[in-house]
Order: C-alpha cells, then sequence, then structure tokens
C-alpha cells in the first residue's frame, strides 16, 4: 500500500506525470509555498538547509523561530556532522556585518538596516554561549 501512496524522488516524473495535478504531494508543496509559518523540529531545518534550491522542503523565508533555540546548534551538528568554532562563528558574523574602523557597517546585510540590532544582538548571544564552557568540557 506504501508504494502507492508515498511519494518517491527515484520514480517521480515531477510536472511530466499525468496525475501531477491531483498529486497529494505537490498540492501540499503548493500550500507549503504560500504560508506565512512554518512549523519544524530543528532536524527538519537543517535538513532543509542542505538541500539545493530546487528541493526545499520549506518556503523562503525572511524570519526562522527557533522554539528551544538553545538546542539548534546541537541538532544541525547532529544533521551536519560538523562542528563551528568560536573562529568560524566570528567569520560568518564578520561576512553577515561587520563595523570597520572608521564605525561604518560592512558585509553581506550593510544595506538592511532593519536587521543590524538582529544581527548584533545574536553575536554577542553566541559570544556567551561559545565562551561558556560545556557540560562534559575540560
Amino acid at each position: 500500500m506504501w508504494d502507492r501512496i508515498s511519494s518517491d524522488p527515484d520514480a517521480c516524473k515531477w510536472k511530466k506525470c499525468g496525475y501531477y495535478g491531483q498529486c497529494f504531494y505537490f498540492s501540499a508543496r503548493r500550500r507549503w509555498e504560500a504560508a506565512q509559518i512554518v512549523v519544524a523540529n530543528h532536524s527538519l531545518v537543517g535538513i532543509n538547509a542542505m538541500l539545493p534550491d530546487d528541493s526545499k522542503l520549506f518556503p523562503n523565508a525572511e524570519i526562522l523561530v527557533a522554539d528551544e533555540g538553545h538546542a539548534l546548534d546541537h541538532a544541525l551538528t547532529e544533521q551536519i556532522g560538523l562542528t563551528i568554532s568560536n573562529r568560524v562563528f566570528n567569520y560568518v558574523f564578520n561576512k553577515l556585518l561587520k563595523v570597520s574602523d572608521k564605525g561604518t557597517y560592512k558585509g553581506l546585510l550593510s544595506q538592511s538596516h532593519n536587521l543590524f540590532p538582529a544581527v548584533e544582538i545574536n553575536e554577542e548571544r553566541s559570544r556567551v554561549v561559545l565562551d561558556t564552557p560545556q557540560a562534559g568540557s575540560p
């Protein structure tokens, strides 16, 4: 029975399929793409982040609300299989937004003034978390 109702990426013909217009999976995807709020667990967020753009599970969003955000780094590390060091974290934040010696903002988000406070708060919070010894650490 499962073979008749599941979505198999190897067998699916997408838009070339005669049932595409009535397909439950693609109907659900069209609804997802119009969604304003998507609720997902950390693992799905991590998997979605690793997928190519044409295969994303979730629609594009400007905001991600992470319940239990303190556990997000652990869940993503488990999904992705890597650990982010202080140096890498600083590199990422500096790529997003950095204040130059002259006091001007540089980086990928330098033209998004409304995001400055959020980036700066998250950078400070990440420093606190990354500088705090974790249980079981030497």
